[in-house]
């Protein structure tokens, strides 16, 4: 699993090298986002969509942005006389702040991203025994913050795709340690003209 942090990390950085450090200037409007998360941890996928309102600032080009994934699995499978259906779903609602560099408007090429936000989320299962009608679950509530690194590449004026690691911080009691999450999401934004 290291060996994909790694890569990723050579990746990122070669797109941060590929241009000049800065920012073009920008237009605002609003783009409609859809997304695909994968957790190399746990081999979880979840599908999401979102919306971006862009806006120039000192410098260079902001973004806040929403998102919404949602990840459903299911399984049958028997365990010796007894049959059972598990499912899982996770929900995460996340708001971010973003800052792209070296985005040139009306332009085609890569850019990088690099925010923070807050997200909520929900994650639940369930094990129905089909055999002796039982049935046994449980959910669980989490918030935190987003650390955003990503790239990105303009196709032209209406059409963007990223690749992005939003690191999930969970937030905890005081004295316990903090969980952490490291998806990899990749996404498709669409700019209406």
């Amino acid at each position: 699993m290291n060996r994909v942090y790694r890569w990723v990390a050579v990746f990122l950085a070669l797109a941060a090298v590929r241009a000049p450090v800065g920012a073009q200037d920008a237009d605002s409007g609003f783009l409609v986002r859809f997304n695909a998360g994968l957790d190399v941890i746990d081999i979880g996928l979840a599908a999401g969509i979102g919306a971006a309102y862009r806006f120039p600032g000192p410098g260079g080009i902001g973004e806040v942005s929403a998102d919404i994934y949602y990840g459903p699995y299911w399984e049958t499978y028997t365990e010796g006389a007894n049959t059972f259906d598990y499912s899982e779903t996770l929900l995460i609602f996340a708001v971010r702040a973003n800052w792209l560099f070296n985005l040139e408007v009306g332009g085609t090429g890569w850019y990088q991203v690099a925010g923070t936000g807050v997200f909520v989320g929900s994650y639940s299962w369930e094990n129905y025994n089909r055999t002796t009608d039982y049935t046994e679950g449980n959910g669980y509530f989490a918030s935190g913050t987003v650390i955003n690194l990503g790239i990105g590449y303009v196709f032209g004026p209406t059409w963007e795709a990223r690749l992005e690691i939003p690191v999930l911080v969970f937030f905890g009691e005081y004295g316990e340690a903090a969980a952490v999450a490291i998806p990899i999401t990749a996404g498709v934004l669409y700019r209406p003209r």
